[in-house]
């Protein structure tokens, strides 16, 4: 919706401004935080794949498995497969290159899950002695 709305304003057209980093400091300023948006965008179908069987995962406590996930989601991310773009005049576009931040957060979020499995209680009647 934001690019439709920034070509709406011209931007990316043949006669109007390019899309440029320059567009995040004007987002920043109206406490749109757009990077974000952008970097998921890139990858969409593999990031709601694994965001989603990391979820079930979880509620599933198969917290191994949702550790699993989120290396595969480092993986992806440290390819250039999701979240990595580059500025083009009328888009943003997959760039393959890392995107390190993103890959360094689903590792450490596979090492969080790694550890649940040893500080989490299998249910609440467990955890408050009624069993």
């Amino acid at each position: 919706m934001a690019k439709s709305g920034l070509r709406a304003a011209g931007y990316g057209t043949p006669d109007g401004p390019a899309f440029s980093p320059a567009l995040l400091d004007a987002f920043h300023q109206a406490d749109v935080w757009i990077h974000g948006a952008f970097a998921l965008e890139q990858g969409a179908i593999f990031t709601s794949t694994i965001l989603a069987a990391v979820t079930v995962a979880v509620i599933e406590r198969r917290f191994l498995q949702a550790a699993a996930w989120c290396g595969v989601a480092a993986l992806l991310s440290s390819l250039g497969l999701m979240h990595s773009y580059l500025w083009t005049p009328a888009d943003t576009a997959l760039s393959l290159t890392p995107a390190w931040p993103w890959a360094q957060a689903y590792a450490l979020m596979g090492l969080v899950f790694f550890a649940a499995r040893w500080v989490t209680v299998a249910d609440d009647a467990a955890a408050d002695g009624h069993r």
